[in-house]
């Protein structure tokens, strides 16, 4: 994702038209990268959310985009989910495959294509698990757990996640 920065900042000095240029506010998930792990639970995609829709009216950004990959996705996802007025549009991709986003009241169940993609998508992420069952030592296991999240066994979806951001 990193290569596009410039084409969405700058599109002027890549052939576009300069006026299609836009900010970007690109904030790492607690416990990844450079950022400190959490200090206590509950940091999970549901709060982190939260922070990074402080994060932007902080910046000034009554109104944005969001998008988020992995457990960005869950992240985004409840970003747009909590804040639809300021969320102007969510784009994801890498969504975990047993990933299931919040629905609204009234919303009807999966449909029968929606839960095949489900049932396959958890087939795949049995796979990776059987690739690789464990972190190779403390350090990797640091860093692909933000907050406490076992992201190593596997994917989780939204109930889990509610659950773990209570413990």
């Amino acid at each position: 994702m990193e290569q596009i920065i410039p084409l969405l900042t700058d599109p002027g000095a890549h052939g576009a038209d300069p006026a299609d240029a836009f900010d970007l506010v690109v904030p790492s998930l607690p416990g990844y990268g450079f950022s400190a792990r959490p200090d206590r639970p509950g940091v999970g995609p549901h709060h982190v959310a939260g922070l990074w829709a402080e994060l932007m009216a902080g910046l000034g950004y009554q109104r944005f985009g969001a998008q988020g990959g992995d457990w960005g996705a869950s992240v985004s996802t409840w970003l747009a989910f909590r804040f639809p007025d300021q969320v102007a549009g969510l784009h994801l991709n890498f969504i975990p495959g047993s990933f299931l986003p919040p629905l609204d009241a009234g919303q009807p169940p999966p449909s029968a294509e929606e839960q095949a993609f489900r049932a396959r998508a958890s087939g795949m992420g049995r796979r990776r698990r059987r690739l690789r069952p464990y972190p190779r030592d403390e350090a990797a296991d640091a860093s692909l757990c933000a907050g406490g999240f076992p992201g190593w066994t596997g994917v989780l979806d939204c109930r889990e996640i509610s659950r773990l951001e209570r413990l």
